[in-house]
């Protein structure tokens, strides 16, 4: 089995702890080696939690471009701090130790999406503290929460997906549905996942009660509320295989009729 390591996460966590911690005889300067060393003792130690053989180091493209940012420009992740220093010359070097895999335009945790349900790499284990990544069936470990890994089954991907597209994500900067909170989410979708229905059947019904939700809080007509709620599913929507065209250079976003390809 593969892990597939969201990379991000454990260089800027161990850059910006030790950039806090600061230096006591001066100040501070970033110690590559030292900091490259000790974020790849955590993935190492991450991979064999997951019970993985082998790392493959998945990462946000350097170059930044992020198609969600482009669609909610003055709010997607609007609130986020600059990277801590030596960031960019630690990943940069944790990057030729891996195996490891960026697409330009896309997050990091969209990557991951991709990978994990692509044929690809055979059997896959996300490996992540983002609770995003519980919208992507298969395995998932977090090491923050978890003590092995758990299996997501496409149904509760699904449910924990449009549960994000009615609360909404404030550290991400999308709302939601106004005046939907976490335990209102919970009594529209039913506080327990229905592993009965095939999931595209699930999904189905997971939609018309959101749609529904939607129409009942959102200020204006039906066709906004749709427009609403579609542009929420795009943000909380991690993608998938299907929705990466790799040959042509751009993905599929979500539409419950209609999915539109674009240039990435």
């Amino acid at each position: 089995m593969k892990a597939l390591i969201d990379g991000d996460i454990p260089v800027y966590t161990e850059c910006a702890s030790t950039m806090k911690r600061g230096n006591p005889f001066g100040a501070y300067v970033a110690n590559i080696p030292e900091l490259t060393a000790q974020v790849i003792d955590v993935i190492d130690r991450w991979t064999e939690e997951a019970g993985a053989d082998h790392t493959i180091f998945v990462h946000g493209h350097q170059s930044r471009r992020n198609y969600r940012k482009a669609l909610l420009p003055d709010q997607y992740k609007a609130g986020r701090s600059e990277k801590p220093d030596g960031y960019s010359e630690v990943l940069e070097a944790v990057i030729a130790h891996y195996d490891s895999f960026a697409i330009d335009g896309v997050e990091g945790d969209d990557t991951l999406g991709i990978l994990h349900t692509s044929e690809e790499f055979g059997e896959t284990v996300v490996v992540s503290t983002d609770k995003d990544m519980r919208t992507v069936p298969g395995w998932l470990y977090n090491p923050m929460k978890m003590l092995e890994r758990e299996w997501i089954t496409p149904n509760h991907a699904h449910h924990f997906r449009y549960w994000q597209v009615l609360v909404g994500d404030s550290a991400d900067g999308y709302k939601g549905c106004p005046k939907i909170g976490a335990v209102k989410a919970g009594k529209i979708l039913g506080d327990h996942v229905d592993e009965e229905p095939r999931p595209e059947v699930y999904e189905s019904m997971l939609w018309k009660k959101v749609y529904a939700t939607y129409c009942e809080r959102w200020p204006g007509s039906d066709a906004e509320a749709l427009d609403a709620a579609v542009m929420q599913m795009r943000m909380a929507r991690i993608l998938h295989r299907d929705d990466y065209d790799r040959r042509h250079g751009r993905i599929r976003l979500w539409h419950p009729d209609s999915p539109v390809w674009v240039d990435l």
